[in-house]
């Protein structure tokens, strides 16, 4: 990659790129997007063979910059360590070629032909990607022009959740439903969609059941949670019964996360 009048940090998340007079994506322009300046994400696809990132600057006056970044291995291939070179457009690429488009609010390419080093790949233990980082050449509709830049990304760790139930819940006399409760727990803040099953076999062998979904606001490290139980069908009474309670959190860019937990809880008789 040349050097420019811009030294592209050496960690962090950023965008570099060094647009050629006459290339059409960066309109010849020099320019580093860093999270002092911008909203940078990126994800892996499942199949471990595409970045997808996306960079957003805001300017102000309701005006704004958006940069697109698209780096692939070839079909079916994990994207590692390496250089690759022949590069299509992503989206098109066919067996054998890796893929690379790499646009902003200044144009689109309709056809790419470049090469790009994976200098870091790594991942989290559930497969998201940890650390990237590539360096591009790319010539945009058949230009002689080129943009070089650099893409990286470092994703914080994946959210860990918990959930448990409290072993005491509470029924009243004057109605039907049962209210038990616990805790949620996130490793950073998340909203968190719950649900929680109550199941009561009573005598003469009746059995008893009631399912509730509710969203839950997490702040870290836990929130404490009281959610009232409808039966779908009889009543909950004081005795026995068996909780059960799946959690689950979606961030954007990231692989939602779940939690369970099951219990016998006690239903006390309250006013």
């Amino acid at each position: 990659m040349p050097t420019g009048s811009i030294t592209p940090p050496a960690s962090g998340n950023f965008l570099y790129v060094n647009s050629q007079p006459g290339d059409f994506a960066g309109q010849g322009l020099e320019s580093l997007f860093v999270p002092a300046d911008s909203t940078i994400s990126g994800s892996l696809s499942g199949a471990g063979d595409y970045v997808n990132g996306w960079v957003y600057q805001a300017l102000g006056g309701g005006y704004a910059r958006f940069w697109y970044v698209r780096i692939a291995a070839p079909p079916g291939q994990a994207l590692a360590v390496g250089s690759y070179i022949g590069a299509a457009r992503a989206d098109f690429r066919q067996s054998g070629e890796p893929g690379l488009e790499v646009t902003g609010s200044g144009g689109h390419c309709g056809t790419v032909l470049g090469r790009f080093d994976v200098q870091e790949i790594s991942f989290w233990p559930n497969g998201e990607v940890r650390t990237f980082q590539a360096t591009f050449e790319q010539h945009c509709n058949y230009s002689t022009a080129a943009m070089f830049g650099r893409f990286r990304l470092e994703t914080s760790p994946p959210l860990q959740l918990g959930v448990t139930i409290r072993e005491e819940g509470s029924v009243t006399g004057k109605t039907i439903i049962a209210t038990i409760e616990g805790t949620v727990s996130c490793s950073r803040s998340a909203t968190v969609d719950v649900t929680i099953t109550l199941t009561q076999v009573q005598t003469k062998g009746v059995t008893v059941t009631g399912t509730v979904t509710v969203p839950i606001n997490c702040t870290a490290p836990s929130v404490a949670w009281s959610q009232s139980v409808w039966p779908q069908t009889g009543a909950f009474k004081a005795g026995s019964g068996t909780a059960t309670i799946s959690a689950t959190a979606c961030e954007p860019d990231r692989k939602c996360v779940s939690a369970t937990a099951t219990r016998t809880v006690k239903l006390n008789l309250g006013k």
